[in-house]
């Protein structure tokens, strides 16, 4: 016969998935579901989906001239004296990154329209592709960002079972290669994130909870699981705790580390 202490410590069991784990435990709390007010959740799905390399099949549209900026990265050496040295692999392989006609100054001024019929082209090679996510990373958009706006609405209403994420929406980095690799993670993570999240909520609902589900941000304070779905690259760690004032109601403060 198995006690309380070993069923969460069964629950806890990586076998499981995860949200089931959290529901478990939160039985055994012995808090009143109905007398929930806020429910704050932090994870490290995120970060774990990047570091196994376990996220979506993802592409990046880019800027013609640009999709090997992924390769490229920076001149510097992490470890300047080891000739044995290797890159790490991108996220996207090179047969997965797509180029469209488009270009803006580092001002901000248009140079050259986003072609439209090579766009066409981009989704149907996508859909080819059978992706789940893809990364929309132009030259210069964080300065001026109509281009990578207008791709990202287009990819969006022609492929809708495709998760699309615009580089700046994420970041408006000024350098290349920082800003098109946190779009190009954040796209890559964002279907593991929202099936957890949308999986965690389905059972808090189930369980009693109608509190509003918010998801910790690295970077402190927490986001609705919504919001957090859509740029899921800024909870890559748990966060810290926000001050919350809830007085006359339970706030459950949950931190699940998945590693």
């Amino acid at each position: 016969m198995t006690n309380a202490a070993d069923s969460v410590e069964q629950s806890l069991s990586p076998r499981r998935r995860l949200e089931e784990a959290v529901l478990t435990v939160l039985g055994h709390s012995g808090v009143d579901p109905a007398e929930v007010g806020t429910f704050i959740h932090g994870s490290t799905v995120v970060i774990n989906a990047i570091t196994e390399r376990r996220g979506a099949r993802t592409a990046l549209v880019t800027t013609r001239g640009f999709r090997d900026v992924l390769e490229i990265t920076r001149a510097n050496r992490p470890d300047l004296y080891n000739l044995r040295y290797q890159k790490p692999v991108p996220f996207v392989e090179r047969s997965h990154r797509l180029e469209v006609t488009e270009r803006v100054s580092y001002r901000g001024d248009e140079i050259a329209p986003l072609d439209l019929e090579e766009l066409a082209d981009v989704v149907t090679a996508l859909a080819e592709l059978n992706v789940e996510a893809a990364a929309v990373a132009f030259l210069h958009s964080w300065v001026n960002p109509v281009h990578e706006e207008a791709a990202a609405a287009y990819l969006r209403a022609a492929l809708p079972g495709v998760k699309v994420v615009a580089s700046s929406e994420v970041s408006r980095q000024w350098r290349e290669y920082e800003r098109t690799n946190t779009a190009v993670l954040s796209a890559y993570v964002q279907p593991v994130v929202a099936t957890y999240l949308a999986a965690l909520e389905g059972g808090l609902g189930s369980s009693g909870i109608k509190a509003q589900l918010f998801a910790m941000q690295s970077a402190g304070a927490s986001a609705r699981s919504i919001g957090h779905c859509a740029l899921p690259s800024r909870c890559s760690s748990r966060g810290r705790w926000p001050a919350w004032p809830e007085p006359r109601r339970w706030v459950v403060r949950w931190v699940c580390a998945t590693s």
